[in-house]
């Protein structure tokens, strides 16, 4: 029977070798209780959708598998935490059409939904920055291959709508360069496992079906 001493020496130890994933966890922690307190309540906004996102994310930082490789590369790691924090960009100005906001309300919580599908899909293989996990292909990455970056598309394209400006719309625009840059990244590493190389053989598109 393992001692008192022992089992926490195994416990520091596990928080030692999984500080980023717990740092992560906390960090998506801290954007549940953000995003409840200080998220525009706009109509049509689905702020308990995205709190439900940042909670599912929490979850799985917290229990997900160690990566077998992970990027280091200043500009890769940049890029990431840029497409981390573009949504906090958008200017949410005054809405104009109730019509165009219910719709940019309903795309929105469209995208959240599929957010919340394609983690889960993913599972304990999700990460932030580029890293190389367990290679999962089911549900919605029998679609394309970056289904997430497809939501936070949606997401955005939501938020212009409920919100049409041309700042929001060059903000959209630049949050998915971003996401674009960072398939790029992910891509790059992931094509070391013979397994990611075999998937892009039979799904084709990364981020639009029959476009790209």
């Amino acid at each position: 029977m393992l001692s008192l001493q022992s089992m926490v020496i195994a416990v520091w130890r596990e928080i030692e070798n999984r500080k980023l994933d717990f740092l992560w966890a906390l960090l998506s922690l801290g954007m549940v209780v953000f995003t409840w307190l200080y998220a525009v309540r706009a109509p049509y906004a689905p702020i308990w959708l995205y709190v439900l996102l940042d909670l599912q994310c929490a979850v799985i930082f917290a229990v997900r598998r160690p990566a077998q490789h992970s990027t280091a590369r200043p500009l890769e790691v940049s890029v990431t935490l840029l497409s981390l924090n573009y949504l906090f960009a958008f200017d949410p100005v005054p809405m104009t059409s109730p019509s165009l906001a219910a719709v940019g309300g309903y795309i929105s919580a469209a995208g959240a939904i599929m957010a919340l599908v394609s983690i889960q899909c993913l599972g304990r293989s999700f990460a932030i920055l580029p890293s190389l996990r367990q290679i999962r292909t089911s549900g919605m990455y029998r679609v394309v291959r970056h289904p997430i970056y497809l939501s936070y598309g949606v997401m955005a394209l939501g938020i212009v709508l409920r919100h049409p400006t041309l700042y929001n719309a060059v903000v959209a625009l630049a949050g998915v360069s971003l996401m674009i840059c960072r398939i790029k990244f992910e891509e790059r590493l992931l094509e070391q496992d013979h397994q990611y190389r075999d998937y892009m053989a039979v799904i084709r598109y990364r981020l639009i079906p029959g476009v790209y």
